[in-house]
């Protein structure tokens, strides 16, 4: 799965999940700061990431690691691929 794929399908479960307009969603913005997650909404992205792409996150790829968009493609492409 290429990255553009992979930033596609998170970008239809962050608008999903937090109810932001898809042109909101780039690479570059910050999760929490620009788009307004909160600690619930990290678990129910993580956990809908897993159900989408059929994989396992560990708490260890993401915890400290993850504040833009563009983590979350690059850890979820380093897990996929």
């Amino acid at each position: 799965m290429t990255k553009e794929e992979i930033f596609s399908k998170l970008q239809t479960i962050l608008v999903d999940k937090l109810g932001v307009d898809a042109d909101d969603v780039k690479l570059s913005a910050h999760l929490h700061d620009e788009l307004g997650m909160d600690s619930l909404d990290d678990v129910e992205v993580i956990i809908e990431c897993e159900s989408v792409f059929g994989i396992s996150i560990p708490d260890s790829k993401i915890e400290g690691k993850v504040f833009t968009v563009q983590d979350a493609v690059d850890v979820l492409d380093e897990i996929i691929n």
